[in-house]
């Protein structure tokens, strides 16, 4: 069965500066959409990664917009996790659906996703 959606109209990956810098990605986490979102996480992550390094402010990865995922999200938040290592910044995950959570820990992932 064909998909009606386009991977770039629907996942989203934004910047949000506050009290801290958080990244949030939206939409489908799927096969479909996670090149698409990892192309977006390098570009912001780079386009920030100077400030957020002289600002000593790590880098929080906000899953609440996340619609529906697969095993395929699991895949992007360890990649996540090392564009942000590459860039020198810290990293932590926020809102990570129950169901990524439950993958990464019988693929023995889940210290990555908690560190």
């Amino acid at each position: 069965m064909a998909k009606n959606r386009s991977p770039v109209e629907n996942a989203t990956v934004k910047f949000v500066q506050g009290d801290s810098a958080c990244l949030v990605l939206g939409g489908p986490l799927d096969f479909d959409s996670v090149s698409d979102v990892l192309d977006k996480v390098e570009q912001q992550v780079g386009e920030q990664s100077q400030t957020l390094s002289s600002s000593g402010q790590s880098l929080i990865i906000d899953l609440a917009d996340v619609t529906s995922c697969n095993s395929a999200a699991l895949a992007l938040l360890v990649e996540c996790k090392a564009i942000a290592n590459r860039h020198s910044l810290q990293s932590s995950f926020v809102n990570v659906p129950a169901g990524v959570l439950q993958l990464a820990e019988v693929c023995e992932a889940l210290p990555l996703l908690q560190a």
